[in-house]
């Protein structure tokens, strides 16, 4: 009836099985539930229940009574529900049994199943999580989603959240399946303050959205680091992002501005297409794969569980907003793009050590170039008005003329012969010329033909003080490397790396060790490899790093026989 979800055992041919029931050759039945008859008396049905055993106590027997009465025509769901209210408080202190069933039910358990699960569901309503068969967390779950058993839809999504976090490591197969009946659980019981922790990758994806469909007016950094999250290059990695950040955000979000509108072009689509691909509206099945019923089922709503995604129903009928495409070339393209700029930016800027251009980018490299020099030159402009800025003098001058009249009359006093204390009182301290920071002083006032006719003040000469020579202090000046050739340390650093990655060593405690970034240490090994076989030797598949094994002899003769 069902397509097998849940468990990848398998089939067992019982084709030849012997007369108690299991294949020749089977001696264990394991994980398998296999419960002898208790008794040889016909049985009503798979319940395990006898037409006569009066020793099940109620209101367990009720519930054999209802399974087996239940009318065919009846969804299996509806059943399941009218059951688990009828067994909500019911409770059992028995020891557990296995059990395994795709889709589980009560109706697919015996006796002892039944006694067990019971068991089980105390426990877990106490908030312990043993250690039993995954089918009869199932049945929990499928109680859980329909409200049976809890007082609150809130309540209900805490136990639900309790039992993803308490199996799935043990069970993944139960996440597989959970995770998403989370979703649908939020969304049935508009439950809207979780939205942003079950929907956070829609949201994430809403934002970039956001970003990408507002690249003028979107923040340097935060358009950057969009980018970097996008590609499958990171230039946060690299030697330039660590000298000259502030530079590498900045030209990469001027050129990512100038460069977009091509891409469009090219590529006949926006750039959110690009990454999201197309919006549409699809149908959906509400906790598809579980036994769910609801008496009352939503019959028309519209939620809104993040600014680009939606759910709808009309008529009982779910649909919701998403957006269907593949991202990989568009990872792939930033991730060039993003490379290209790193390369001439480092080029322009010399900052060591360059990068091989990508082939990936050929079609817009011309663009790139232009852009990044163009970013360069506008930014050297920005650069000289500021300092000119600084340069300039703010004078007050409404304050100049009084300071030449202060100085007149200081002037004439002085000629006059007037000297008197009470003069000299009276006369106001000269104001200070307010200057902008970081100015040149004034030049001198050059002598008016008033000041040559005052009479000239003899000064004694002072005899002079004999004073030691003192020895110059001879200095060697430090020898100069070469920036384009690394030191003999540093040679002996990326040597004892690439020891360190073929012998399969600790590299990443090395690399701490010499405070050196991982991204620095590779750039520079693939670029003096580079130069002598031809090609980079380290390289990242997602996994993080590793050594491309054709150049695997290349690299042990290369550090083993110092060439």
């Amino acid at each position: 009836m069902y397509e097998d979800n849940f468990y990848t055992d398998e089939d067992l041919d019982f084709s030849e099985a012997d007369g108690n029931g299991l294949p020749d050759g089977l001696d264990s039945i394991h994980s398998w539930d296999y419960f002898a008859p208790e008794e040889t008396e016909r049985r009503d049905d798979f319940t395990g229940m006898s037409a006569s055993d009066a020793s099940i106590e109620e209101p367990l027997r009720s519930l054999l009574r209802m399974i087996r009465q239940q009318p065919w025509q009846i969804t299996a769901a509806k059943a399941f529900y009218e059951q688990a209210l009828f067994m909500a408080d019911y409770e059992e202190d028995a020891p557990i049994v296995g059990f395994m069933s795709y889709f589980p039910s009560f109706r697919d358990m015996s006796v002892p199943q039944l006694r067990s699960y019971f068991a089980i569901r105390r426990q877990l309503r106490l908030g312990k999580f043993p250690d039993v068969s995954l089918s009869y967390i199932f049945v929990y779950v499928y109680e859980t989603l329909m409200k049976v058993g809890v007082n609150t839809a809130e309540e209900g999504y805490e136990i639900l959240s309790e039992i993803n976090e308490a199996y799935r490591k043990s069970e993944p197969k139960l996440g597989k399946y959970l995770t998403p009946w989370l979703r649908d659980y939020v969304v049935y019981n508009n439950l809207s303050s979780h939205f942003p922790e079950v929907f956070k990758a829609e949201r994430e994806q809403d934002d970039t959205i956001a970003i990408l469909s507002s690249l003028d007016t979107a923040d340097e950094q935060a358009l950057f680091s969009t980018f970097c999250d996008l590609g499958k290059y990171d230039p946060r990695k690299g030697a330039l992002f660590t000298k000259e950040r502030s530079c590498l955000v900045s030209c990469t979000a001027a050129v990512l501005r100038q460069l977009v509108p091509v891409l469009e072009k090219s590529l006949h689509h926006r750039i959110g297409t690009l990454f999201a691909g197309k919006r549409v509206k699809r149908s959906t099945s509400m906790f598809s794969n579980a036994l769910f019923y609801d008496p009352s089922p939503v019959r028309n709503v519209e939620i809104e569980v993040s600014p680009f995604h939606r759910y709808f129903c009309r008529g009982g009928l779910w649909t919701r907003d998403e957006y269907v495409g593949d991202n990989s070339y568009f990872a792939k393209l930033v991730g060039a793009i993003l490379r290209e700029i790193d390369c001439q930016l480092r080029e322009l800027l010399d900052v060591k050590p360059r990068l091989k251009p990508s082939i990936h980018v050929l079609p817009y490299r011309e663009q790139i170039c232009d852009a990044v020099k163009a970013w360069i030159a506008e930014d050297k402009r920005r650069l000289a008005a500021e300092e000119a800025e600084r340069r300039r003098v703010s004078i007050n001058y409404g304050m100049l003329g009084r300071i030449r009249n202060d100085a007149d009359v200081i002037k004439d006093k002085l000629l006059d012969g007037v000297q008197t204390e009470d003069d000299i009182a009276s006369i106001e301290l000269m104001p200070s010329i307010e200057l902008a920071p970081s100015l040149e002083p004034m030049p001198p006032i050059e002598p008016t033909s008033s000041m040559e006719s005052m009479p000239a003040v003899s000064i004694e000469p002072v005899p002079p003080v004999s004073i030691e020579p003192v020895p110059p202090v001879v200095s060697t000046p430090p020898a100069e490397t070469s920036p384009s050739q690394p030191s003999h340390d540093e040679e002996s650093r990326e040597r004892a790396f690439l020891k360190l990655m073929l012998t399969g060593g600790d590299w990443r405690q090395y690399l701490r060790s010499i405070h050196v970034p991982e991204g620095v240490m590779v750039e520079n090994i693939n670029n003096e490899m580079v130069d002598k076989i031809g090609d980079i030797v380290i390289e990242d598949n997602g996994d993080g790093i590793q050594l491309i094994d054709d150049y695997r002899e290349d690299i042990e003769r290369i550090i083993y026989n110092n060439v």
